[in-house]
């Protein structure tokens, strides 16, 4: 390689290192001129007037657009009930094909990663799991003071029905023979004196599902201190209002 090749590859060098040099310092002059263009007497592009008119637009547009917004919740504020929903029953999201299909929900619920039918000897678990239950104190062996029954592997799961405006459970003839179905033995349900009742018998899905689960007791309303096969609610709490 020639001297003089080797001195035109630094000349170009030097010449690049300079573009760039240049091309930061038209950026940074670009930029100061944007903020503040003495010149031209604007800031951000915009001239002092050109910002009282944008300044003075915008103000009435968000006020008039605060007002629309408030507008339309004074107007579906007085078209909806704070006490109850606008559709209810049959008339609600929850009915298919003209019928309302009821949700049973259940505490303590799981992560959805979670198996529900799993209790481990993970004691930070146990607890997580019934500091979810604390919400629901009451006097009976499912209680806090006993550990809601994980503790000794006997765990307690509270089941409820979800509220459903205006729905009013109805008796049935069939109901005796569904729940001994449910069950697989002969009972003699318990009928309050007042009203008729809601039955609720749990099952696995599979039979290796129900070989998991064991023997059950149903602590309700019917039954305070147990009842081996079922457990209740009265109708009288229905319909929620």
């Amino acid at each position: 390689m020639k001297k003089d090749d080797v001195s035109q590859g630094a000349d170009d060098t030097k010449k690049k290192k300079l573009s760039f040099k240049e091309k930061m310092l038209s950026t940074l002059i670009s930029t100061k001129n944007f903020i503040f263009d003495n010149k031209h007497k604007t800031i951000f592009g915009q001239t002092s007037d050109n910002w009282l008119k944008l300044s003075i637009y915008y103000f009435f547009f968000y006020i008039a657009l605060g007002l629309f917004f408030s507008g339309m919740v004074a107007i579906f504020a007085a078209i909806l009930s704070r006490e109850r929903p606008r559709y209810e029953y049959t008339h609600s999201a929850l009915t298919d094909s003209g019928k309302c299909y009821i949700g049973m929900a259940f505490r303590p619920m799981p992560d959805i990663t979670d198996n529900s039918l799993i209790v481990s000897n993970d004691k930070s678990n146990q607890l997580q799991l019934i500091a979810s239950l604390r919400a629901y104190k009451n006097g009976h062996p499912c209680s806090e003071s006993t550990g809601f029954g994980w503790l000794t592997g006997k765990p307690c799961i509270l089941i409820k029905l979800n509220k459903i405006y205006a729905w009013m459970p109805k008796s049935s003839a069939d109901t005796i023979s569904n729940v001994e179905n449910a069950i697989g033995v002969n009972v003699t349900l318990k009928e309050d004196p007042n009203t008729q009742n809601i039955y609720i018998t749990c099952n696995g899905l599979y039979p290796a599902d129900q070989d998991v689960i064991g023997p059950l007791t149903y602590y309700s309303i019917l039954f305070p201190l147990g009842n081996p096969y079922y457990g209740g609610m009265p109708f009288y709490y229905y319909p929620y209002l």
